[in-house]
């Protein structure tokens, strides 16, 4: 059935120019009709040539294997096979921003006579690709066709894309290239309701998504950064329980999530042209001078501590770790984002699936979040075991070591934020 289709289209090909008409171009010239389209994530893509006289001679002087001027039913298949890897190697389409790689299923040439008693060759091909999801609009797709450039010819491409046909005429060696408008073009409105669009995946899908971007993020976090050295720096010179722990690793994880996600999102949605490297710098740098600010903080109050310029309360006594220290602390550091995070985010987004990104995202920080949880747990006790066996006149000094290696922290990240 699928080779009738194929014939049909070359007999279609060959009444609609018929022997009395020459191509435009002249007898070196190629014309193409290309037909697109995408149903239940395929594309299927229709592609024929009608090869002008002489070009068409050559080609039979290569494929005529017993040298009779004729093509038998192996010499058009290997004439089909032939010509098929150079326009699949010339071509490409694209799905928002995906390649969509093309595979040759079947195709077929003819040869009938044309001007001055000429052999002229009509080839159908029927070329597929996969695809995550077919298209909505016609600014998703990409086309562009660079088989055969030095022939001059016509070339019709139509696309279907949801429902609509799309219909372009190349002529000449007008380049066939088909691409979306720049991004630039695209409304605000637009861009937000992209994000918007509801998705609905199942839910096993979901847990799955979820439970290997935890995976990954807990190994990405054992990578350097993250918290843990700040972890390491305040627990030493203080005294703490499993919740200071709990609240510093989960301020570092919210900031660090929201920090990513806003980031990724404004660069998509506003898509200006400030490189994503320069909008990190700004993060890291702000995440620097926030906790070099926090550093010199505790600095200054661990200092007056210990000459007892301060009176503190049961809740606050000295050494001792409060949540607000650990909350401030956590929010200033995480907001130096990681560009795994941003290149999740912003993978998904391109591809209209925002939603995704986002639970690949929180998945991925709730990985991060319980691994650094876990190292502080481990820096807290070994700060406990290292103080019970040093002297007390040592102990006293580590708040101010403690906070001192806070605010070099601080400096690292200003130093170490922008390229």
């Amino acid at each position: 059935m699928k080779g009738r289709l194929l014939l049909a289209a070359c007999v279609g090909i060959a009444w609609w120019r018929s022997p009395a008409y020459a191509h435009d171009y002249g007898l070196t010239s190629i014309d193409r009709s290309v037909s697109i389209k995408c149903e239940n994530d395929q594309f299927v893509v229709f592609y024929v040539e009608d090869i002008g006289e002489i070009l068409s001679l050559q080609e039979i002087n290569r494929v005529d294997a017993d040298g009779d001027g004729k093509l038998g039913a192996t010499e058009r298949a290997a004439l089909v096979r032939r010509r098929a890897e150079e326009i699949l190697s010339a071509t490409v389409l694209e799905n928002r921003g995906f390649p969509v790689p093309l595979t040759l299923e079947e195709g077929y040439a003819r040869v009938r006579t044309g001007d001055v008693n000429l052999p002229n060759i009509l080839i159908a091909y029927k070329l597929s690709g996969s695809t995550s999801e077919c298209p909505e609009e016609l600014d998703n797709l990409t086309f562009v066709d660079n088989s055969y450039s030095h022939a001059p010819g016509n070339r019709y491409v139509t696309l279907t894309v949801a429902g609509k046909r799309y219909s372009y005429r190349f002529s000449g060696r007008a380049r066939v290239e088909i691409r979306p408008p720049p991004m630039q073009s695209v409304s605000l409105k637009k861009r937000i309701g992209l994000l918007l669009a509801k998705e609905t995946p199942a839910a096993a899908d979901l847990v799955l998504l979820l439970g290997i971007a935890f995976i990954l993020g807990f190994i990405h976090s054992i990578s350097p950064g993250h918290g843990k050295a700040l972890m390491a720096a305040y627990f030493a010179g203080h005294k703490g329980t499993t919740r200071n722990v709990a609240a510093m690793a989960l301020s570092i994880v919210l900031s660090h999530t929201a920090a990513i996600y806003l980031l990724a999102i404004g660069i998509y949605i506003v898509e200006t042209n400030v490189p994503v490297s320069s909008s990190m710098c700004a993060f890291r740098t702000a995440s620097g001078i926030l906790v070099v600010v926090v550093g010199l903080y505790l600095l200054w109050r661990r200092w007056r501590e210990m000459k007892g310029v301060l009176h503190l309360d049961e809740d606050h006594a000295l050494h001792v770790s409060s949540y607000k220290e650990n909350v401030t602390l956590g929010l200033s550091y995480g907001l130096a984002p990681c560009p795994t995070g941003i290149a999740i985010v912003l993978a998904a987004a391109s591809v209209g699936h925002s939603f995704l990104g986002l639970m690949a995202l929180i998945g991925f920080s709730f990985g991060l979040g319980v691994a650094v949880f876990i190292a502080g747990l481990l820096f807290l006790k070994g700060a406990e075991t290292f103080r019970s066996r040093i002297g007390s006149s040592t102990v006293s000094y580590l708040p101010l070591l403690s906070a001192m290696f806070i605010v070099f922290l601080g400096i690292l990240v200003l130093l170490t934020g922008c390229p």
